[in-house]
């Protein structure tokens, strides 16, 4: 296993326009001659041609060199290495990174962008990594131009692989039009935490797992015309409020295989007038100081502990978890999102090999439960175990580290919420959320219409999406 702190510096093919003008034509056939060889023998979904396989392991036994890279180092991806390779001792995995914790914030800065310009450039020209971790990648540009394998056929065809073994609720939803492009190893949850005794108190019903936002912004009127208290929901800003939305209806906002957005769609325009509206009736504030007096707040459960302590650390005398209200579209029930995800690269030979490593890290044995909520089951059914015998969790509260109690009925009540969680959020590349969050400022602070600035963000994306 290797470990690299540096690639080659590679003009960026289509996540930014046109490097130059010098030499467009030579690079241009060589492009095309490379995509065209590395295509040859694959459907459009980067699988290859029918009567091949590629979804068993091979059992030459002949040494094999998978390519992993990713943009910042991580040690559960080290560790996996580790272990895989001494069941596999034909197999070696070449990890590369480009930063890892105490580089500088400018290097990481300089770094990303050259991984970002390795990737695109050396899978456009039928080369690169054999996995790559997309978190710090613009995957739109990728999927739409066919460069990651469907891992659809591979789940469907392999006959090792038991999808029953997994969370379906977040691997059969990535949000990346009709195939599976990325597989996140881990996911999380989204939810409001609610004062519980308040809402009781105010004798107003409450369908949480049905509510949209428009019921929710009328029973939040109702209940702050209560005593207990003056706004009916915190968020920390109209922007972050603005992307978690868009989070929720990507799909129906951005089709990336299609290359198409939405934005001046009902959807999103609506998305907008009614957070502005919730900030500026009061049913929502924006700061912090008064983020007790409200009856929730939204919370991210990432672990088995943090499901605990996220009601604890609060301030309710009597906290609950209650659903997030539903935009156009979406379905009864929570939402779940997962980490960042593994692609394997549709030019990869040695593709076998890849997707039986991606299985491996896909079962959790290699898990610790630091990174959130392992997607293998067997793996999270462990760690529930192991903290309901340890009985304790130990989370920082105001006044320093607090210790609370789990019980059974704690993880029940977690287990019914990921039942339920049934929307996924899209993980909306960064570009696309600068361009939004950019122009989307001139509409909170009322100099643009709604209409004006949807118009805005839709040509940037479409732009975007088309380079």
């Amino acid at each position: 296993m290797k470990k690299l702190l540096a690639m080659p510096i590679l003009c960026l093919l289509f996540l930014t326009p046109a490097c130059s003008s010098g030499g467009s034509e030579e690079t241009a056939n060589s492009t095309a001659e490379g995509l065209s060889r590395s295509t040859a023998t694959q459907t459009e979904s980067g699988q290859p041609a029918k009567g091949s396989s590629i979804y068993t392991m091979p059992s030459d036994g002949k040494p094999k060199t998978i390519k992993f890279s990713m943009y910042y180092y991580d040690e559960y991806y080290e560790e996996a290495v580790r272990a895989y390779e001494a069941k596999h001792p034909n197999i070696t995995i070449d990890l590369t990174y480009m930063v890892k914790a105490g580089d500088d914030v400018d290097t990481q800065l300089q770094m990303l962008d050259k991984f970002r310009q390795t990737m695109s450039t050396e899978t456009l020209t039928g080369k690169g990594p054999d996995l790559i971790d997309t978190g710090s990648l613009a995957i739109e540009a990728f999927i739409g131009r066919k460069l990651f394998v469907n891992l659809n056929d591979a789940m469907a065809q392999d006959p090792s692989f038991d999808k029953n073994q997994y969370f379906t609720n977040i691997l059969d939803n990535p949000k990346q039009g009709s195939g599976i492009y990325t597989i996140p190893l881990h996911f999380y949850l989204s939810a409001l935490v609610g004062d519980k005794g308040a809402v009781e108190r105010s004798g107003i019903s409450i369908d949480d797992k049905n509510w949209n936002w428009d019921q929710f912004t009328d029973i939040a009127n109702q209940m702050t015309a209560k005593a207990d208290h003056p706004y009916g929901y915190f968020f920390k800003s109209e922007n972050t409020l603005l992307n978690g939305m868009l989070q929720n209806s990507y799909v129906q906002i951005v089709d990336v295989e299609k290359r198409e957005a939405h934005f001046d769609s009902g959807l999103f325009i609506n998305m907008l007038n009614k957070i502005k509206s919730m900030s500026d009736n009061n049913v929502m504030t924006l700061d912090s100081k008064h983020a007790r007096d409200t009856y929730f707040m939204d919370v991210s459960v990432n672990s088995l502990g943090s499901y605990v302590s996220s009601l604890h650390q609060t301030g309710y005398s009597k906290p609950g978890y209650y659903l997030n209200p539903k935009s156009e579209g979406e379905k009864p029930g929570g939402f779940i999102y997962g980490s960042s995800g593994l692609a394997i690269n549709a030019n990869s030979t040695v593709k076998a090999e890849t997707w039986d490593f991606l299985k491996y890290v896909m079962s959790g044995e290699s898990d610790n439960g630091k990174y959130g909520f392992p997607i293998n089951k067997a793996a999270y059914q462990l760690q529930a175990e192991k903290l309901l015998r340890k009985g304790t969790i130990t989370a920082m509260g105001e006044s320093g580290e607090e210790s609370y109690p789990v019980t059974a009925a704690d993880l029940q009540g977690l287990d019914t919420m990921i039942a339920n969680a049934v929307n996924v959020k899209s993980n909306v590349s960064d570009r696309i959320s600068s361009l939004v969050f950019s122009e989307s400022q001139a509409f909170f602070s009322g100099q643009k219409s709604a209409e004006t600035v949807a118009k805005l963000i839709q040509n940037k994306v479409s732009t975007y999406l088309n380079e």
